[in-house]
């Protein structure tokens, strides 16, 4: 109804959060088979209808709540489904007819369904990687989503040729480990196995500041003066030490 008052429209599966819908009404209807529909519309006061509420049943009963549609008959939900016949189990097609509402609603949100299964089920970082932190279970479901977006980009690229997802998902997990693509400060992450020179020391040379953990003045004999940083008693410049190294 929010979304109708935007200016936008809507096609819903109702689970849990029925209230305002005729469930008890629809429950009541008696669907003789798979494939079988009934709807209730609701119309606004010129008589034009403003939502629909419509029940399929597939291998479980859905119901729909939608703004747009209808419940017309649309193009059948054909499946591959194993089958037991004489001799044995075979995969056969499977046709269900369906109304509109569900023909449009799961010709886009079904791929959100198999993008949750698929995490879930193969990839499992939530079970990996159990936390009640809330922004850490936000942040590792994205982390699973560019990872399972990485397996819908190899798949599509390889074609039959692609790897199952837990043996892309073990390769990928190898290549983040040994990743020679990111740098952290001056020098590249360098993979297993690689000998690199070692680099020149950078510090020791020159003048330069010296770490110390004493906080007291050396002059105020110390008591009552706490300095983070003193001056060279020779040439005045900044040092933690009371001779800078150069005049040392």
């Amino acid at each position: 109804m929010a979304l109708k008052g935007t200016g936008l429209r809507l096609i819903g599966v109702v689970k849990t959060a029925h209230r305002r819908l005729p469930m008890a009404s629809l429950a009541a209807q008696e669907l003789r088979a798979r494939g079988s529909w009934v709807s209730m519309v609701h119309t606004d006061t010129s008589g034009a209808p403003e939502f629909m509420a419509a029940m399929w049943a597939d291998r479980n009963w859905r119901v729909f709540v939608a703004t747009a549609g209808s419940a017309r008959p649309g193009a059948p939900c054909e499946r591959l489904r194993w089958c037991q016949i004489d001799g044995g189990a075979e995969r056969v097609a499977v046709s269900v007819p369906q109304p509109e509402v569900a023909e449009i609603y799961y010709g886009c949100c079904a791929h959100i369904y198999r993008h949750n299964r698929c995490r879930q089920d193969v990839l499992r970082l939530e079970h990996t990687l159990g936390t009640h932190d809330w922004s850490q279970r936000v942040n590792v479901s994205f982390l699973g989503f560019c990872f399972f977006d990485a397996w819908l980009l190899h798949s599509e690229a390889r074609g039959p040729a692609s790897l199952k997802q837990a043996a892309f998902y073990e390769d990928l997990a190898s290549g983040l480990i040994a990743n020679t693509f990111d740098s952290t400060g001056a020098r590249p992450r360098a993979a297993t196995g690689e000998n690199h020179p070692t680099p020149p020391l950078g510090y020791g040379v020159g003048v330069h500041l010296t770490p110390t953990t004493m906080r007291r003045h050396p002059s105020a004999g110390g008591a009552g003066v706490f300095l983070a940083q003193r001056r060279c008693c020779l040439c005045t410049t900044h040092t933690s030490t009371l001779v800078c190294s150069e005049c040392r």
